[in-house]
């Protein structure tokens, strides 16, 4: 398969790929939901179970190419992006992440924090565009029960994933009430907290 490909017809290919295995989830879940007790599945860890050998067919590229993907280009495999998460979603309300979103669009997280933060002014634009629905969306799971550890909004804004979060985001408060900040900009603010939380622990 050719390096990363992106743009508009990818969300169709990974839809056909996982259409099994989303109509046995769906059943699953009918069936669960009928029981007198339903039993407690994390049915976001199965569809990613699913989704990410999908995803892994695509190879990553390399970040001096990532680095150079204009504003339309983002912009394009975002919009693709959001038609697999909507299409994911008719069967379970899936709570993509920023690891998801990167694997779809075949750069490392390295590489997306590094266009937020140090692309052109359309780049960043289009990037605080695809952090904002990132973190509304971890929020919204969480409100909503979809996400039921706080840990895993820290670990989903978190530049660098590893041990060393893990065991440091226990000394970790935040709280987002009344701090007039935007989402874009909270979540540039908490990858600071996380980085600094991981130089203090090592």
């Amino acid at each position: 398969m050719d390096e990363c490909e992106i743009y508009t017809s990818k969300s169709e290919k990974l839809k056909a790929d996982l259409q099994g295995a989303m109509n046995l989830i769906y059943d699953s879940i009918t069936i669960n939901n009928e029981r007198k007790k339903p039993i407690n599945i994390n049915w976001q860890i199965k569809i990613k179970n699913e989704l990410y050998p999908k995803l892994n067919k695509y190879p990553t590229m390399r970040d001096e190419k990532a680095l150079a993907l204009t504003a339309k280009e983002l912009n394009d495999i975002f919009s693709d992006f959001l038609e697999l998460i909507a299409w994911i979603s008719n069967t379970y309300e899936f709570v993509p992440s920023k690891q998801i979103f990167c694997a779809f669009a075949c750069i490392t997280v390295s590489a997306y924090n590094n266009l937020m933060k140090n692309g052109e002014e359309e780049v960043k634009e289009t990037m605080d565009k695809i952090e904002n629905y990132l973190f509304d969306s971890i929020f919204s799971g969480a409100e909503g029960g979809t996400q039921k550890e706080t840990s895993s909004m820290v670990r989903a804004k978190a530049k660098v994933m590893g041990h060393e979060i893990t065991e440091a985001q226990a000394d970790i408060h935040i709280t987002t009430e009344n701090t007039g900040l935007s989402p874009a900009q909270f979540s540039r603010q908490l990858d600071g907290i996380m980085q600094n939380a991981i130089v203090g622990k090592k």
